[in-house]
């Protein structure tokens, strides 16, 4: 039988992987022959090319990742139905993970990570032959190609802060008041901060640059009659109360604050 030829100037040959004895003299060495990786053999000898894939990494500050899928689409092999997001692949210390198998010469992947209807992160356009592994996280709309550092990263946006003040003492605020909205179910902890300059903004930690920042007590999902009626859009929403001892600072800062009042909700788990 005639053995393919290996040169050092060519890194690969035809055959399947194999150790070819030659002899020089006395001594005595041997060839590696390997196909390169992106080329496969089957049982009958027919070669075949290796998929190609692109790993999504998925972080959440809370580190709760139950129930959170991957809707995909653009030059993927099996794009998904919204209905039934792709479950993830494995999970590593940056959170799940998932392997996609792009077309050939794929150049666009758009990518989401949602729960239902709750979207939590994505990137409309990634170009897998630039990047093998792109990593997503929350609240943020892009992608980014290296392990994200989560000390730059703000822990939230303010242009998503549209809390309801109806009452002197009553806000809500439709934002559930748990990961899965059960009241029985560890639940957040919201934050009502003041601003008289208008310099507040979100790094890693939160909110920085509030003049005052006051706790409000979650009153659950029954919201006053009397508000329901002149406000229905706000149906379902979370109701949120200003404790009684903290009413002169509000008044106060109401005062003072015309510019800048943020309400912030803060996972119980988030450091």
């Amino acid at each position: 039988m005639q053995a393919s030829r290996c040169t050092p100037q060519s890194r690969f040959c035809s055959n399947h992987i194999r150790r070819v004895p030659l002899s020089f003299g006395r001594i005595s060495t041997a060839i590696r022959c390997q196909q390169p990786d992106s080329i496969l053999a089957d049982s009958a000898g027919a070669t075949r090319t290796k998929k190609k894939t692109i790993r999504v990494h998925y972080h959440r500050r809370d580190l709760n990742y139950t129930g959170w899928g991957l809707h995909v689409w653009g030059d993927v092999e099996h794009p998904t139905p919204w209905s039934s997001a792709k479950q993830p692949s494995g999970s590593g210390p940056e959170g799940p993970y998932w392997d996609v198998a792009l077309q050939v010469s794929a150049k666009h992947v758009g990518l989401l990570i949602h729960k239902g209807e709750e979207k939590a992160a994505g990137a409309e356009h990634v170009d897998p032959s630039k990047a093998e592994q792109v990593w997503l996280v929350q609240n943020e709309q892009h992608p980014f190609f290296e392990v994200p550092d989560m000390s730059h990263i703000p822990a939230g946006t303010l242009f998503k802060s549209y809390a309801h003040w109806v009452k002197a003492s009553s806000l809500v605020w439709r934002v559930p008041v748990s990961e899965d909205g059960e009241l029985t179910s560890p639940q957040r902890q919201f934050l009502l901060h003041f601003s008289k300059n208008s310099k507040m903004h979100v790094t890693g930690k939160g909110i920085e640059g509030a003049d005052e920042v006051i706790p409000l007590r979650i009153a659950g999902l029954n919201i006053p009659g009397d508000v329901m009626a002149k406000y229905p859009h706000l149906f379902g929403s979370t109701h949120l109360e200003i404790d009684p001892q903290h009413m002169h600072k509000v008044r106060g800062a109401c005062i003072a604050c015309r510019k800048q009042s943020i309400v912030f909700p803060r996972d119980v788990t988030q450091p």
